[in-house]
């Protein structure tokens, strides 16, 4: 359902039932990413932030949960925290990291 009010721009409604689906199945990594998506529509990236933790926390590989996480960081101005995402990306996925770099600077 989160997904299907993300994509009509529904994004309280998408919040509420990623929020749901967490509940439901506390390691669904995908809902994880679309409740950070929605709360970065909204400026609420220290949630985002949080919300990313819990994906790495379930998938501590994950490149785009590393990603996110970095942007979210960068949005928040909290460059250093940008640039730890960065170094694991890194190894990880050069292009992903090269363009959490450019976001940074």
């Amino acid at each position: 359902m989160g997904l299907a009010y993300s994509k009509i721009h529904d994004f309280t409604k998408a919040i509420e039932a990623c929020k749901q689906a967490i509940c439901i199945d506390p390691d669904n990594v995908n809902a994880y990413f679309l409740l950070g998506g929605a709360y970065g529509v909204f400026g609420c990236y220290k949630d985002a932030i949080e919300v990313f933790k819990q994906a790495i926390r379930i998938d501590p590989d994950n490149i785009v949960a590393h990603f996110l996480l970095g942007f979210a960081y960068v949005k928040t101005g909290d460059v250093n925290s940008a640039l730890n995402e960065y170094k694991i990306l890194k190894e990880l996925d050069i292009d992903k990291a090269n363009e959490l770099f450019d976001l940074i600077y």
